[in-house]
């Protein structure tokens, strides 16, 4: 699962990614995620890898997560 030196700061259940269903895991440095059944994270990105990008549509902002 995690290092043991990582501490979980939140966990999400019944998150879908690709119609597959799993856990959403936030920690201290990274974001991964597990599908059910499993016992090894199938994505996992850590915070510095992940850029963000504002686009302004009619006053509203969305939100776009690009991985490197």
């Amino acid at each position: 699962m995690s290092n043991n030196l990582e501490e979980i700061k939140l966990v999400v259940e019944n998150v879908k990614h690709k119609k597959v269903e799993g856990t959403l895991y936030l920690m201290g440095e990274r974001i991964a995620w597990m599908q059910k059944q499993k016992s090894s994270f199938s994505i996992s990105h850590h915070y510095v890898d992940i850029k963000s990008n504002f686009n302004k549509y009619n006053d509203t902002k969305f939100r776009k997560l690009y991985f490197s």
